[in-house]
C-alpha cells in the first residue's frame, strides 16, 4: 500500500533575471506545465498555474520530472543560491531534472522563473548648440557604433548602429548594462542637462554612460548622445554700439559709433565672466574663439559721459539695440561656426528744452528790453502723438526746463486768466520771438541726444478790449451842427468807420444808429488794429438833423462800446439856405411870402 505523493510550486516573473525569487516578483497565471514519467518519457499529466502562479500535481510514487512552457517568455538561469525553494528548477528548454518521490511526500520546491527580454536605446543627434538637450531642428546622427557592455563583467554584449534618423536599441535580458557610443570626429555635448532624461544626452565626455538596470520586459528609451562636430568648434559674437541720436532705438544713417565702450561676455549657464573687450573708433566689438554654448553681453557706459540706453528691440534684429536698460543682453545661443553679428547697443545723452514766458508789453511778439518774465505760468510737455508727459511752473523769472530722451516732442503753455499770447515768430530771431500760436501749442520739436534746445519761448500780454467808431454824414465827420446842407427829400449816406483799438481779438460787434436807421456792416469780428466800414440811408428832413452812431463789442464776456454823432440841415428848392443874422432872414421869408400869396391871386 501507498499514499499519493504531491509535486509542484511556483512558476513566476524573475524581473532580474537573477535566478532567485526576489520580494515583489509575481507569479505568471495560464501557463502550461506537464508532468513526464522519468522511466517511460512519457506524459503522466497536464496543468496551468492559478491566478498567483502556482500549481500542483498528485502522484503515485515514483521517478518524474516536470516541463513548464515559456508562452513568449525565457527561463531564467537555474539552481542560483542554496535554497532550493527560493531558485529556478527549469533549464532553458524550460524541463526540470528528474524528480524522485515516495509515498505521502510533498516536494512544493519544483519552481520555474521566466522573464521577457527587456530594450534599451534611443537617439543619437548632433547638439548644433551645445546646450545639452535635444532641441526643435536638431537632427539625428546615421551610421554610429553603439556598443552594449555588462556592468558585472565589463564585457561586450552587443553592438548595432545608428539607423537613417539617429536611432539605435537592444533587445536585453533583463540586468544591469552601459552603452558607449562612438563620435566618429564628433564631439560629445554636456551630460544630463535639465530635469527631461527624455531628451538629455546620457554619455560622458569619452561616450559612455552610467549602469542602467532594466527588469523583464521593460523599455528604457531615454538613453540618448548628443554630439557636435568640431571641425568649426568655436564661434564668434559682437557688432555695434552707437549713439541713437533720435532715441528711437534704430540704427539710422549718419548715427555714429562709441569709441571704448566695455563690453563684458558672460556663460549664461554658470554666470562666470567668459572674455572683455572694448569699442572701436567706429564703435564696433567682437568675441572670436567661442565654443558652442549659451552667453550673455553687458555693455558698460563710459565713465562719466551721461550716457543712458536706448529702447531695446525696436524694429529689425539687424538695426535695433539689444541691451536693457542696464546693458545687459538676453541669453544667446551660438552653435558650431556660428558668427552672431547682430548684438548692438544704442546710447543716448539726455536732451532738454526751455527758456522763457515773458510780458510782452507792446504785444510785438519779440522780447523787448525791459519786458520782464512771467512766473507761475504752467507748461506742459506731450510727445509727437499728443500723450501728455510731464508739466513744469515758470520760476520767478519765468523760466522753466524739461530733461528728456531725445524724440519729437510739443510744448503747450497755459495762458493766465485775463492774458493773450503774442503774435508767433516775429522779427526773425528765434531767441527773441514767441514760438507759441493763438493755442499755447507750440510746432513740433525734434531733439537730438544731448541737445539743449533754450529756444522755446511764450510772449503774453494782459488784454486790453477797447473800439472806436466814427460816424459820416454824406462823407463829413459832422460832429457838430449843422452839418452838411441837403434838399429835402433826397438821398442821405451815412457811413460808420469801426476800428478795433484795444490788443485782443472782439467779437459780437454791432452797429446801431441812434434814430433807428438800419445800419449794414460785413463783419461782426475784428482783429487788434482792424477796421471795418458800415453803411447806412435815409431820406433828409427839414430843419436841423442830429444822431448817434453806436458801437458794441465783446472779448471773453466782457463788453466794450463807444459813439459818435453826426448832423446835416435839410432845406426845399423854395428857400435858400440862411447865411445872415435871423433879422435879415425874417425878411427875407416874409418878402417871399407876399410875392407868392401874389401870384396865387393872378
Amino acid at each position: 500500500m501507498y499514499q499519493p505523493a504531491t509535486i509542484g510550486d511556483f512558476v513566476w516573473e524573475d524581473t532580474n533575471k537573477n535566478g532567485k525569487q526576489d520580494i515583489g516578483e509575481s507569479g505568471i497565471s495560464g501557463l502550461t506545465v506537464e508532468l513526464y514519467n522519468c522511466s517511460t518519457d512519457e506524459l503522466e499529466s497536464s496543468t496551468t498555474t492559478n491566478a498567483s502562479g502556482y500549481y500542483n500535481f498528485s502522484v503515485t510514487p515514483g521517478n518524474y520530472y516536470v516541463q513548464f512552457s515559456s508562452d513568449g517568455y525565457e527561463f531564467t538561469s537555474a539552481n542560483q543560491g542554496t535554497d532550493d525553494s527560493m531558485d529556478s528548477d527549469a533549464d532553458s528548454s524550460g524541463n526540470t531534472t528528474c524528480i524522485t518521490v515516495e509515498s505521502g511526500e510533498t516536494n512544493d520546491t519544483v519552481d520555474a522563473g521566466l522573464y521577457q527580454p527587456a530594450t534599451i536605446g534611443d537617439f543619437v543627434w548632433e547638439d548644433t548648440n551645445k546646450n545639452g538637450k535635444q532641441d526643435i531642428g536638431e537632427t539625428g546622427i546615421s551610421g554610429l557604433t553603439v556598443e552594449l557592455y555588462n556592468c558585472s563583467t565589463d564585457e561586450l554584449e552587443s553592438s548595432t548602429t545608428t539607423n537613417a534618423s539617429g536611432y539605435y536599441n537592444f533587445s536585453v535580458t533583463p540586468g544591469s548594462y552601459y552603452v558607449n557610443f562612438s563620435s566618429d570626429g564628433y564631439e560629445f555635448t554636456l551630460a544630463n542637462q535639465g530635469t527631461d532624461d527624455g531628451v538629455d544626452s546620457d554619455a560622458d565626455s569619452s561616450g559612455n554612460t552610467t549602469c542602467i538596470t532594466v527588469e523583464s520586459g521593460k523599455t528604457n528609451d531615454t538613453i540618448d548622445a548628443g554630439l557636435y562636430q568640431p571641425e568649426n568648434p568655436k564661434a564668434s559674437m559682437g557688432d555695434f554700439v552707437w549713439e541713437d541720436l533720435d532715441g528711437d532705438g534704430t540704427q539710422d544713417i549718419g548715427e555714429p559709433g562709441i569709441f571704448n565702450v566695455t563690453v563684458y561676455l558672460y556663460d549664461c549657464v554658470t554666470g562666470n565672466l567668459i572674455a572683455t573687450t572694448n569699442t572701436d573708433e567706429d564703435g564696433e566689438y567682437l568675441f572670436t574663439g567661442l565654443t558652442p554654448g549659451v552667453y550673455n553681453v553687458s555693455f558698460a557706459a563710459p565713465p562719466e559721459s551721461g550716457y543712458v540706453f536706448t529702447p531695446k528691440d525696436q524694429g529689425s534684429d539687424e538695426k535695433d539695440s539689444d541691451a536693457n536698460s542696464t546693458g545687459n543682453t538676453t541669453c544667446i545661443n551660438l552653435v558650431s561656426g556660428e558668427t552672431n553679428d547682430t548684438i548692438d547697443a544704442g546710447m543716448y545723452q539726455p536732451a532738454s528744452v526751455s527758456d522763457f514766458v515773458w510780458n510782452d508789453t507792446n504785444c510785438n511778439g519779440i522780447q523787448d528790453p525791459g519786458e520782464k518774465g512771467v512766473a507761475n505760468v504752467e507748461v506742459r510737455l506731450y510727445n509727437i502723438d499728443g500723450d501728455y508727459i510731464t508739466s513744469e511752473i515758470t520760476n520767478a523769472s519765468g523760466f522753466y526746463k524739461f530733461l528728456v530722451p531725445p524724440g519729437h516732442y510739443y510744448l503747450n503753455f497755459v495762458l493766465p486768466e485775463g492774458h493773450e499770447f503774442s503774435p508767433q515768430f516775429m522779427g526773425g530771431d528765434i531767441n527773441k520771438d514767441s514760438d507759441v500760436d493763438n493755442t499755447g501749442n507750440t510746432s513740433i520739436i525734434m531733439l537730438t541726444s544731448g541737445e539743449n534746445n533754450v529756444t522755446i519761448d511764450a510772449g503774453i500780454f494782459k488784454a486790453s478790449p477797447s473800439i472806436q467808431i466814427e460816424k459820416f454824414t454824406n462823407g463829413k465827420d459832422a460832429d457838430e451842427p449843422r452839418g452838411p446842407v441837403v434838399q429835402v427829400g433826397t438821398q442821405v449816406t451815412w457811413t460808420y468807420n469801426v476800428t478795433n483799438t484795444g490788443n485782443v481779438n472782439l467779437t459780437n460787434i454791432n452797429v446801431t444808429d441812434s434814430k433807428g436807421v438800419e445800419v449794414n456792416c460785413l463783419n461782426t469780428t475784428l482783429e487788434p488794429d482792424e477796421s471795418m466800414v458800415c453803411n447806412a440811408i435815409g431820406t433828409a428832413k427839414l430843419g436841423q438833423y442830429s444822431n448817434y452812431g453806436n458801437v458794441t463789442a465783446e472779448y471773453n464776456g466782457v463788453q466794450v462800446n463807444d459813439s459818435d454823432p453826426s448832423h446835416y440841415f435839410g432845406h426845399d428848392h423854395w428857400t435858400k439856405v440862411p447865411t445872415a443874422n435871423p433879422v435879415l432872414l425874417i425878411g427875407v421869408l416874409g418878402v417871399a411870402m407876399l410875392l407868392l400869396l401874389r401870384r396865387e391871386q393872378k
